[in-house]
C-alpha cells in the first residue's frame, strides 16, 4: 500500500504545502527543529506542577528526618539553699516512636509515587501539546493549499470572462470563495499560534515562540502498544494506584499510633545540688516521670485515624475503579481509531483527489460548473483534514494507553 507521501504528487491539489507542514525540510528548518523528545525533557525539567510535587517529595523525606529525631534533653537551674541543677530526657523507644516513624515513611513513599503520577500526567499532556501542534500546522497547510487552487480559478476565470468563455457571475463566486479561503487561512494560522503557546506552557518555556519549528510527521510510524496486559498487572504499576495503596497502609498506622498514645514515654530526671546532700547522703538524686491519661483518654486522636483510614480505604477503591476504567477506555479509544486511519488509507485519500483532477478537468473544458468544482475541493479538504486528525488521535491514543498502562515516559 502507498503511503500518504506516494499517494500526492506536486500537480495535485492537496500536496506541497501540506507536507511541508508534517515533514519539515531542511530548507525550512534554519533554525533547530523541536523533536518530541526534546519537549518532554524540557517539561520535566521546568514544569511547574512537577516541581510543586518534588518539592512536596523534598518535604516528605524531611517529615521523616523529624519523626526519627530523639528528643532533646531539658536543662533547669533552681536556684535557693541549696541551688539545685537537674537535667530530664524523655525515653522515646517505645511504641509511639515505632508508629510514627513508620507513618512518616509511608508519607514519604506516598509523596514520591505522587511525582510519578504527576510525571505521567505531564508527560501524556506535552505529548498531546505536540501532536496538537503538527494537525495545526496540518490544518493550516491543507487551507493554504486550498487557497492556492482558488487563486488560481480566479486568475483563470478572470481570462475566461474577458475572452467571454464564462459570465461574470462565476467570477464573483471564485472571488468569493477566495475571500472564505483567506480567512480559513487566518483562522488556521491562529490555532497553530496557540497550539505552539500551549505546547510552550507545558514545557515551562518562560518566552513564547510562536514561530517555533517541530521536527516530526503525523504521517510517520506510529508505535504499536501492547494491549494484552491484564487490568490487575496494569495496576500493580500505575504511581497514582500505589499512592493511594500507600495512604491507606500509612492511615492504618496512624491508627497504632493514636491507640500508642495510651502508653506514656517515660520522662528520666537526675538532680544535682552541692550545698548539701540528699538524704540519701549523695549530692544527687534520680527521677522518673510518665503521663497518667485520667482527664484526657485520646478517644477524639483515636477516633479520628479511625475515621481517616475509612476515607483511605474509600480513596485507594475509587482510584482502583478509576484506573481500570481509564484503562479499558484508552484500549477501546486506540483501538478505534487503528481501524479508523485504516480505512483512511484504503485509497480513499487517492479517490477523493482523483476525483478533484476529473474536476478541475472538466470545469477547464467548460464540462461541469464552478460550484461542481469548488464542491469537490471543499470534500477533499475536509477528507484530508479528518484523516489528518484521525493520525493525531491515533498517536494521541497510543500514547494515552501507555500512560494508562502506567508507563511514565513513553520511547
Amino acid at each position: 500500500m502507498k503511503t500518504p507521501m506516494q499517494r500526492f504528487r506536486p500537480d495535485r491539489p492537496v500536496l506541497a504545502l501540506l507536507l511541508a507542514a508534517c515533514v519539515l525540510s531542511p530548507a525550512r528548518a534554519g533554525a533547530q527543529e523541536l523533536t518530541l523528545r526534546q519537549a518532554v525533557d524540557s517539561a520535566l525539567r521546568h514544569n511547574p506542577d512537577l516541581r510543586i510535587a518534588r518539592d512536596l517529595a523534598d518535604s516528605a523525606r524531611a517529615e521523616t528526618h523529624i519523626a526519627r529525631a530523639l528528643p532533646n534533653p531539658q536543662f533547669a537551674v533552681v536556684p535557693g539553699t541549696p541551688t539545685q541543677y537537674s537535667g530530664t530526657i524523655a525515653v522515646d523507644v517505645g511504641p509511639q516512636r515505632t508508629y510514627r516513624v513508620r507513618a512518616s515513611d509511608a508519607g514519604a513513599r506516598a509523596a514520591h509515587a505522587d511525582v510519578d503520577e504527576v510525571t505521567r500526567e505531564v508527560v501524556l499532556a506535552t505529548v498531546r501539546a505536540y501532536y496538537d501542534v503538527l494537525l495545526a500546522d496540518a490544518r493550516r497547510a491543507i487551507v493554504t493549499d486550498r487557497r492556492t487552487i482558488v487563486r488560481q480559478l480566479v486568475t483563470a476565470d478572470s481570462a475566461r470572462v474577458r475572452a467571454g468563455e464564462i459570465p461574470e457571475r462565476a467570477l464573483v463566486r471564485s472571488v468569493v470563495e477566495l475571500v472564505r479561503a483567506d480567512a480559513d487561512v487566518a483562522r488556521a494560522g491562529i490555532d497553530a499560534e496557540s497550539a505552539r503557546l500551549a505546547l510552550q506552557g507545558m514545557m515551562g518555556v518562560a518566552s513564547a515562540d510562536t514561530a517555533m519549528h517541530l521536527a516530526g510527521s503525523l504521517t510517520g510510524q506510529i508505535p504499536v502498544v501492547d494491549t494484552t496486559i491484564t487490568v490487575d498487572e496494569i495496576l500493580a504499576r500505575r504511581p497514582d494506584v500505589a499512592a493511594s495503596r500507600v495512604r491507606e497502609e500509612q492511615s492504618a498506622t496512624m491508627q497504632h499510633l493514636a491507640a500508642s498514645a495510651l502508653v506514656p514515654v517515660p520522662q528520666l530526671s537526675v538532680v544535682r545540688q552541692y550545698a548539701a546532700p540528699f538524704e540519701s547522703g549523695r549530692y544527687y538524686a534520680l527521677g522518673i516521670g510518665v503521663e497518667i491519661p485520667m482527664l484526657n483518654g485520646y478517644r477524639g486522636q483515636r477516633e479520628r485515624a479511625a475515621a481517616a483510614h475509612v476515607a483511605s480505604v474509600t480513596a485507594r477503591e475509587r482510584v482502583e475503579l478509576q484506573a481500570s476504567r481509564e484503562i479499558r477506555s484508552a484500549v477501546a479509544q486506540y483501538r478505534a481509531q487503528r481501524a479508523l486511519v485504516a480505512q483512511y488509507e484504503s485509497r480513499v485519500l487517492d479517490k477523493v483527489a482523483q476525483n478533484v483532477e476529473a474536476t478541475r478537468y472538466a470545469y477547464s473544458r467548460g464540462a461541469t460548473s464552478l460550484l461542481e468544482l469548488l464542491d469537490a475541493l471543499r470534500a477533499q479538504q475536509d477528507v484530508t483534514t479528518d484523516y489528518y486528525t484521525a493520525l493525531h488521535d491515533l498517536r494521541v491514543a497510543a500514547s494515552a494507553l501507555e500512560a494508562a498502562q502506567g508507563v511514565l515516559r513513553p520511547e
